[in-house]
């Protein structure tokens, strides 16, 4: 999720950039979410960082427009 926060500021020219860890979802999991107020998603597809934590933990990662803006991406890492 490193990658993600550095893209934001990088590639989105994002002035801030939100992350958040939490228990959701089924027991066990960890969910890490970060979200920015750049310019957004462009046609993102997954990072070779990304790749290597999806098949590393068997979790999942989504990428999507924030709310407020810029881009959201959340990774579920299963227990």
């Amino acid at each position: 999720m490193e990658c993600h926060v550095l893209d934001a500021s990088i590639h989105g020219a994002a002035s801030e950039v939100t992350v958040r860890v939490t228990a959701d979802g089924a027991p066990g999991d960890i969910v890490v979410e970060v979200a920015d107020n750049g310019s957004g998603v462009g046609g993102s597809a997954p990072g070779l960082g990304s790749a290597v934590l999806t098949e590393a933990t068997g979790g999942d990662w989504s990428i999507a427009p924030a709310p407020t803006g810029g881009a959201e991406v959340r990774a579920v890492i299963t227990a």
